[in-house]
């Protein structure tokens, strides 16, 4: 399967979601701050959007152990059936994807159009998706910069087998925003 994306187009489709998810984080009882660091280029090669603190030895969510974490947004035009984990960002660069390099500790991955979010832990989906790499197809994309174009390879994790997984996954919720 190959799809073709803008990457102008793309960066703007997603700058809103990265407000939304900063303004559900915020109405959290458990979150102090939410710092939005999605145009910091120190933060670009580490695959971090948003850094989020917490009220200190909260234990609502007790996969996050440290008063300070990190979250990468993703923002999705797609039915939410699949989630896309990029496993190379530039295909004829031989650069790894995102979901493989990505430092943060939860991802975010929202289906704009259905405004379904699903959250779980990086670390523990990277660890599961791994261990069944293969049972994934893949998908390419080509996308435009300028006059030229990458192509990106994907995975499709079905949202049943994280459901399925969800035990291995510690953090693994739905939210409707």
């Amino acid at each position: 399967m190959n799809q073709n994306n803008q990457f102008e187009k793309d960066r703007e489709f997603s700058e809103p979601t990265v407000d939304i998810v900063k303004k559900e984080l915020r109405s959290l009882p458990w979150v102090v701050d939410v710092r939005d660091v999605s145009k910091d280029s120190s933060f670009y090669d580490d695959g971090v959007d948003l850094l989020v603190k917490r009220v200190p030895g909260d234990d609502y969510k007790v996969i996050i152990r440290s008063d300070e974490f990190k979250v990468e947004v993703k923002a999705d035009r797609h039915k939410a059936v699949n989630i896309p984990f990029e496993t190379m960002s530039n295909c004829g660069k031989g650069i790894k994807g995102c979901f493989l390099t990505s430092k943060a500790d939860v991802w975010i991955y929202r289906f704009a159009y259905e405004g379904v979010t699903y959250v779980f832990d990086h670390k523990k989906a990277l660890s599961l998706f791994e261990s069944h790499l293969n049972e994934f197809p893949i998908i390419y994309s080509k996308t435009t910069v300028g006059n030229s174009y990458y192509r990106t390879e994907c995975r499709l994790v079905p949202i049943d087998f994280l459901e399925k997984h969800k035990a291995s996954l510690g953090l693994f919720e739905k939210w409707n925003l």
